[in-house]
């Protein structure tokens, strides 16, 4: 997902298009996906992959599943022009390696 993309037409909004995305009456979070649904256990094997651990991933089933679906609503930014450029596996790999590169 390109993040920056997103916040750069977020930021050169007008007034009158950013209220149409904002509700003012709550903090402006505007989710930013890639229109992907994942599961967690995908999520958990992409990350494994891309930062190379070969350890085992255990998943309690005795613990609720929470949300049914994993899936941003993208449609606000996306209705603006706003389009992911970056698929959630680029994405993975790119915070990974901005992650390595600063520590």
């Amino acid at each position: 997902m390109d993040i920056g993309n997103a916040v750069s037409l977020i930021l050169n909004l007008d007034e009158e298009k950013f209220d149409e995305l904002v509700d003012p009456n709550q903090c402006p979070i505007i989710n930013i996906g890639g229109g992907e649904e994942i599961s967690i256990r995908e999520l958990a094997f992409n990350v494994a992959s891309v930062i190379g651990y070969k350890g085992e991933i255990k998943f309690d089933h005795s613990k609720p599943d929470g949300t049914p679906r994993k899936l941003l609503d993208s449609s606000r930014p996306q209705n603006l022009g706003w389009n992911a450029r970056t698929n959630l596996n680029e994405g993975i790999q790119i915070a990974y390696q901005d992650y390595i590169s600063r520590i």
